[in-house]
């Protein structure tokens, strides 16, 4: 990376700032696998290996391939809860876009003019 003769130095990343970047990359990683393969066909080895790390950094953050499935669901709820609140309660002027689920590549408003919600 060219900084025009700046120096850049990089922030090392604490022992608990590491632990959570590698839940966040294993659950980035997870949801890829069961969206992509399904869930019983996943793999706890090519979840590990497309996250970057080994699978006991993925036992390490989670106690099963179900517990992942469970974070996976909740980060996904989580997501949708806090569009549908800036949908709400956000002034329309004001408001910013809502990213398309990464599940179903749908926001809330578009999901519902088709009669699903996501």
């Amino acid at each position: 990376m060219n900084t025009g003769g700046m120096s850049v130095t990089a922030k090392r990343l604490g022992r608990q700032e590491r632990r959570e970047q590698t839940r966040v990359d294993l659950l980035a990683a997870a949801r890829r696998a069961f969206l992509r393969d399904g869930f019983h066909a996943a793999s706890l080895d090519a979840i590990a290996e497309d996250a970057g790390y080994t699978k006991g950094a993925f036992y390490s953050n989670f106690a099963s391939k179900d517990d992942a499935l469970v974070a996976v669901f909740e980060e996904h709820f989580r997501d949708r809860a806090d569009a549908y609140e800036r949908l709400i309660f956000t002034p329309t002027a004001s408001r910013t876009p809502i990213a398309p689920s990464p599940a179903t590549g749908t926001t809330p408003t578009s999901a519902s003019r088709n009669g699903r919600v996501s």
